[in-house]
């Protein structure tokens, strides 16, 4: 009798017990998810501003790429020329119509449109491993392209006949902003396929 009496009244406290622990317990399982939530959200928007960078600078990269084939490349006397004026001193600079850098000069009028079309897929909104490749691809020809011919011309055998302008110069840094850009935003697209925090 008295012990029976004694447990009756002991466990309405022992219930209480138990469940103020469960209510503690999932209390403390909701807090530990959300801290988990608000990581992974912290991490994912890490990562998409790393990539969103990534894109500035290769795009700050192109139109400073641009900008740098309409100023003075060489200058001849009085007269200043462009980059799309230097295919016509292929020959006074040491270099034949016929060899790669000839080439180069001769396709030079479709950079324009390779940078265009490189911005351009930065900034669509597809994403995948296709579009990165896409995007790389593109980058690095137009970049070791513009840089490529900005380097040749500066080098040219008979460089010295002529004055370089500023041109060359601004050409290749942002075709070197463009490589870095790419660096940036594949640093990014490795983490994204890493799985994110638990």
């Amino acid at each position: 009798g008295r012990h029976s009496t004694h447990a009756r009244k002991r466990a309405p406290a022992s219930e209480w017990l138990v469940a103020a622990q469960a209510a503690g317990g999932v209390a403390g399982e909701r807090h530990e998810r959300s801290c988990r939530a608000r990581y992974a959200d912290a991490y994912h928007l890490g990562v998409s501003t790393q990539q969103r960078a990534g894109a500035i600078t290769v795009t700050v990269g192109a139109a400073v790429v641009l900008v740098g084939t309409f100023l003075t490349w060489l200058r001849s006397g009085a007269i200043d020329r462009t980059s799309y004026d230097v295919f016509d001193l292929v020959d006074r600079l040491g270099f034949s119509k016929g060899d790669l850098v000839g080439w180069a000069l001769r396709l030079w009028p479709l950079v324009p449109f390779m940078l265009v079309v490189t911005v351009i897929t930065w900034w669509s909104p597809y994403s995948g491993s296709g579009w990165m490749a896409t995007r790389a691809a593109l980058t690095i020809i137009s970049s070791v392209y513009a840089g490529g011919v900005a380097v040749a011309v500066v080098n040219a055998p008979d460089i010295a006949l002529f004055s370089v302008g500023p041109g060359p110069v601004v050409t290749l840094v942002g075709a070197i902003s463009m490589v870095v850009g790419l660096g940036v935003a594949i640093i990014s697209a490795t983490r994204r396929e890493r799985p994110g925090p638990p």
